[in-house]
């Protein structure tokens, strides 16, 4: 990866296998999760 900040992607998703996943497949950006969209608001 180069210098520059990766980007963030902010997932709703509330299935922990599918968050690994997630996490893994998009490796080459900054991901964060949340199970819920009160919790996506409060992350985001």
């Amino acid at each position: 990866m180069s210098s520059e900040a990766a980007t963030r992607l902010l997932i709703v998703e509330d299935d922990p296998g599918l968050q690994r996943q997630l996490k893994w497949a998009l490796d080459e950006f900054e991901v964060e999760f949340a199970a819920t969209r009160q919790e996506a608001v409060v992350v985001a």
